[in-house]
């Protein structure tokens, strides 16, 4: 049922932006196709995600491109993410 609604929402290609608490670098190879399954909420803007990260906190910075995203900006409590 989730999975029928999701796909009834504006599909997102191109690059979006995801940061992550902590360094998580060692697990992904540059360059390299990573398929995430689970919801996760982005940006189409690196500033937006930024502005979630604490001042002294460290932090990954993804760029993913986004080949079958969805845009749940009408779902979130942040529309602007």
């Amino acid at each position: 049922l989730f999975d029928t609604a999701v796909r009834k929402l504006p599909k997102v290609k191109g690059i979006i932006w995801r940061a992550v608490a902590g360094n998580v670098t060692s697990g992904y190879a540059t360059n390299k196709t990573v398929t995430w399954w689970t919801v996760s909420f982005c940006s189409t803007s690196a500033d937006v995600v930024k502005a979630f990260l604490k001042p002294d906190q460290e932090a990954t910075l993804f760029m993913i491109e986004a080949v079958a995203g969805r845009n749940l900006a009408g779902y979130t409590m942040y529309p602007d993410e």
